[in-house]
């Protein structure tokens, strides 16, 4: 990619960029493997640098996304190759949108009350379908909707409850051809959580 960002890469690990600047380095670092290894080499120079000053701790969101930073890891990482696979985007790329789960300003609302949607850009063999993470909280529904192409689904955390009965859980995969259709239920005590990639989108019944 070009146009890369390694001018402003200091300040945004430090946390002094104004909320648009920020946001574009955000966007590009997620896209940018090159760019993203500058800022993990960014945050351990800083690192080093604070190591004599006494320790502080970082709220979740704030340590999650340097954990992030510095590869040392997600509660997602088990879920990396698969989800790379399921966007074809490279494994680094999936591990840096798996670590967005987590931080609520992701999340847009979706069709029903307690449903959400965070949206990625696929790789060029899903380019145009619709892709990203789905979270349903507990008791919410998903609404009954027809899916206009094949749709591949990984659990990733929770589980949800079709009208038929049937349960998927975290790590089982899920399929539905073009034309079908069906709602589903959070049904366990966390969010219900996947990865969906659907081509063509669906209709809401």
């Amino acid at each position: 990619m070009s146009d890369h960002v390694f001018e402003l890469l200091a300040d945004f690990a430090l946390n002094t960029l104004a909320d648009a600047e920020r946001d574009r380095v955000d966007a590009h670092v997620t896209d940018c493997d090159q760019c993203a290894a500058e800022l993990a080499t960014t945050h351990a120079a800083l690192a080093s640098v604070a190591a004599p000053l006494p320790g502080v701790s970082p709220c979740n969101l704030a340590r999650g996304r340097l954990l992030d930073a510095l590869g040392e890891g997600t509660r997602f990482d088990d879920f990396s190759e698969r989800v790379a696979r399921l966007f074809d985007i490279p494994v680094g790329k999936a591990q840096r949108y798996l670590a967005r789960i987590d931080d609520p300003s992701r999340w847009a609302p979706g069709p029903g009350t307690g449903v959400f949607l965070l949206p990625i850009n696929p790789g060029p063999k899903f380019e145009g379908s619709m892709s990203g993470f789905v979270k349903v909280n507990t008791g919410s529904e998903f609404p009954e909707h027809t899916h206009n192409g094949d749709e591949a689904t990984i659990v990733l955390q929770g589980a949800c409850k079709d009208p038929d009965g049937t349960i998927y859980r975290r790590h089982m995969d899920i399929s539905y051809g073009r034309g079908s259709s069906h709602s589903f239920t959070a049904i366990e005590d966390i969010s219900f959580i996947a990865a969906v990639r659907l081509a063509g989108g669906f209709q809401l019944a």
